[in-house]
């Protein structure tokens, strides 16, 4: 067999094997820009639309002008092009793109390793909420990763993962048929997308046929991978034939099961092919004129030469049957407008059926519109039809409590998933079951009840497992190790995080990627492992063209804001939030308080006291308040210091203050509360919360808490002749002096203040390296000419 090698110098583009090579160097582009260059390459005859490459590259037509722009803006800085020269891709005004650089058309040979099955592409962008379109912004030159770089051996490097994973938001859909949990004696079976020989209005019969097969032998108690699993699985061999063994190690599979639909004289032939690791493959055929009816007929066969005994009657009649079918094909493809206009479509008996109504329902929960979603389940909960089926009623109620936990509910969500789960349990999903516990856990996690989530999340794995769902263990991976990074145990988080990282990178599961790789920054911030932290965040900003939700894009860009300011890299920072300002009306207000939070710490290192103090105001609005949250500590305390600055009235004393020293107090309330009490001159009860947080953060602490507690106590410790105290702490936070600017200036000042000369030198040196834009304070970065140190003067 051969394949055809495009080649235009100094490139060659090789579309099966995905890869873009300039001279002897493959180049890595993102994937909507490699599928832009190829569908260019291949239509080069012509111009190409801007509709008709949108839907080529992304499956769908509801991608925004913006997002391929921008793809538009890479693909040509790949290629050495610009907008100005437009020596490669053209713009044709008014109507789209046209590749006009001269290629020669070649081939080269390639061993057949399995039958083509073309995937679906599992990560293409979600569709975007109908009343905020996605924004999609450029990514900064000076953060842009280098386009093409020399061919690394193939080694497992994958990186660390993280903090904030609390739910799988690409959730496994309903199944509209009862699936019983399957014997974890058999191996696994996955069954692929079929081949479809018939006209582009039978498209869904790929993906539709894949599941209602996948469904029929899971109904036979046959372990059965997700259909998303293995979606997600042929991601990564978009555009080349599939590696059989590669695909059954992935999806942990023992038997991979191969179709053919072909339409013909007006009848449907269904064929399948179950393929064991070793052994005879079983093969069964059926022909009807529906293709749903083919399918179930071509299934029941298969389970016969497997020696299965078919179940019954698919409920439901045979037309639902094939829209239903058709829906599932679509939220595969994560077409989510085309899902909802097939349901939106069905005549009113149909679409007022509960099993429908929840469809829709989850269409929306997956597209972001909430408010619909929601209402959508209250009218379904209230009816009479759904209450008097459990089960029924518990998935209502468990894709409710998703809602919840999605808007920050957690306490409401925890009570919905309360009500679900014991009708799940007893239900016919293992998988439905588990993902109800995974999610509840990460509601319980948030809410500060630690044994309890462990305690979910330990039998959520245990039905992922029986489920025999990959991509849903490793979400449970991934919310353990949320779980003790909310218990201010990073270290620990990362092992889970790092599986289940590498388990989506394997499965080309961009989206679940993305919020690991989110958590990933946070433990490494709360480690302040600041390089580390910074090649996440860069990582995370060359993948940030996949958000489709605006909320999480300006998290994502927030978070990158962070690390540039404990860099020191105040212009980026500044340059950063204005792009990011910009899409602020495409949010929901109470995520706007990450770019307020943003605004404030950036605006309080400019020394810009009044902005600080306003961009404060603004994100505490809407912080989830609490004597034991860290971030709501340190805003307080960052509005302290903005009216200290700022001068004028007595400084008035947060509420929250009623709380420090005690147990639940988060460490930096307390130290807020002594800074406040410091300034009121009640030195006594000042250095007593200053005692408690760091006994805290001494016993407990994260190495972020620790920095945080000495960057303010040793000064203070200084200034009121304490100067052994305040080496014991500085001594502390010496740990990470090398990789952290706060903790390196706190040596500065011990050494001058112990009047070690060699030592304050070298000290002020790596301070200095750390600095970024950031100057070191006068007083401590000049040794004095008496001798007397800064703190004593």
């Amino acid at each position: 067999m051969s394949r055809v090698v495009y080649r235009f110098a100094p490139f060659r583009l090789h579309p099966a094997a995905r890869e873009l090579w300039k001279d002897d160097v493959l180049c890595t582009p993102t994937r909507p820009v490699f599928d832009c260059i190829a569908y260019l390459l291949e239509h080069r005859d012509r111009a190409v639309g801007r509709d008709e490459l949108v839907a080529a590259v992304w499956g769908r037509v509801d991608v925004s002008d913006g997002h391929l722009n921008q793809t538009i803006v890479r693909a040509r800085r790949m290629l050495d092009d610009d907008a100005q020269t437009q020596r490669a891709i053209r713009t044709v005004s008014g109507f789209g793109y046209r590749w006009i650089m001269p290629v020669a058309v070649g081939e080269i040979d390639e061993v057949p390793v399995a039958s083509p099955v073309a995937p679906a592409d599992a990560d293409a962008p979600a569709a975007p909420p109908p009343d905020a379109e996605s924004a999609h912004l450029p990514l900064p030159e000076s953060s842009a990763a280098t386009p093409c770089a020399r061919r690394p051996p193939r080694r497992a490097g994958w990186g660390l993962a993280a903090l904030a994973v609390l739910v799988a938001l690409v959730a496994a859909l309903h199944r509209y048929a009862a699936v019983p949990p399957a014997p974890a004696a058999d191996p696994v079976v996955a069954v692929l997308p079929v081949a479809v020989a018939a006209g582009p209005a039978e498209d869904w019969v790929r993906l539709g046929v894949m599941d209602l097969v996948a469904g029929r032998l899971r109904e036979a108690a046959l372990p059965v991978a997700p259909s998303e699993a293995v979606v997600a699985a042929l991601h990564r061999h978009a555009g080349s034939v599939p590696d059989r063994a590669a695909l059954a190690r992935l999806l942990e599979a023992g038997t991979l099961v191969e179709g053919r639909a072909q339409l013909a004289d007006g009848a449907w032939t269904v064929t399948l092919t179950a393929q064991p690791s070793a052994g005879v493959a079983q093969r069964a055929e059926a022909r009807a004129a529906d293709v749903v009816e083919a399918a179930r007929q071509a299934s029941d066969r298969l389970l016969a030469a497997l020696g299965r005994t078919p179940p019954g009657e698919l409920p439901g009649e045979d037309a639902l049957r094939e829209r239903l079918a058709q829906v599932q094909a679509a939220v595969l493809a994560n077409a989510l407008h085309t899902a909802r206009a097939i349901l939106q479509q069905l005549d009113p008996a149909a679409a007022d059926r509960p099993e429908v109504r929840q469809r829709l329902a989850d269409v929306d929960y997956r597209a972001g519109r909430l408010d619909a979603a929601d209402a959508a389940l209250s009218d379904l909960l209230a009816r009479p039809d759904v209450g008097a089926d459990p089960l029924l009623q518990a998935r209502a109620l468990a894709l409710r409590a998703k809602i919840q936990f999605r808007r920050g509910r957690f306490d409401a969500a925890e009570r919905a998933f309360d009500a679900a789960i014991p009708a799940l349990a007893n239900g016919p999903s293992a998988q439905e079951f588990g993902d109800a516990l995974a999610t509840r856990g990460a509601a319980r996690a948030a809410l500060g009840r630690y044994e309890a989530a462990s305690a979910d999340l330990g039998q959520a794995r245990l039905a992922m497992r029986q489920a025999a769902d990959p991509l849903g263990a490793a979400q449970v991976e991934a919310n353990f190790g949320v779980l003790e990074s909310l218990r201010d145990r990073p270290e620990r988080a990362l092992p889970y995080l790092a599986a289940a990282a590498e388990r989506f990178e394997a499965f080309g599961a961009a989206e679940r990627l993305l919020f690991v790789l989110t958590a990933t920054y946070d433990a490494q911030a709360a480690l302040l492992r600041w390089p580390d932290a910074l090649a996440t965040s860069d990582r995370l900003w060359d993948l940030r063209e996949r958000i489709a939700d605006p909320a999480f894009s300006l998290v994502v860009a927030c978070r990158r804001g962070r690390v540039l300011l404990a860099l020191g890299r105040y212009g980026e920072a500044e340059a950063l939030f204005a792009e990011a300002a910009v899409g602020r009306d495409a949010v929901r207000p109470e995520v706007l308080r990450y770019l307020y939070d943003f605004e404030s710490d950036l605006a309080a290192r400019r020394g810009r006291w009044a902005d600080a103090l306003a961009a404060a105001d603004r994100a505490l609005a809407t912080w989830p308040s609490g004597p034991g949250n860290d971030r709501y500590a340190r805003l307080l305390r960052l509005r302290q210091q903005a009216r200290i600055a700022l001068g004028g009235a007595e400084l008035p004393e947060e509420p929250a203050y009623a709380a420090a020293g005690t147990t639940e107090a988060s460490p930096l309330l307390t130290l807020a509360a002594a800074e406040w009490n410091d300034r009121a001159q009640r030195t006594e009860h000042a250095a007593a919360l200053f005692e408690t947080a760091w006994r805290r953060v001494d016993a407990a602490g994260t190495p972020a808490q620790i920095a945080a507690v000495a960057g303010a106590w040793v000064p203070w410790l200084l200034a009121h002749g304490r100067p052994d105290e305040a080496a014991a702490v500085a001594g502390r936070a010496a740990t990470w002096a090398g990789e952290d600017y706060d903790c390196a200036v706190l040596q500065v000042a011990l050494w001058q203040a112990r009047d070690a000369h060699e030592a304050w030198r070298d000290a002020l040196a790596t301070a200095q390296r750390l600095a970024g834009e950031r100057v070191v304070p006068a007083a401590w970065a000049t040794w004095p000419a008496d001798g007397t140190a800064a703190s004593a003067r």
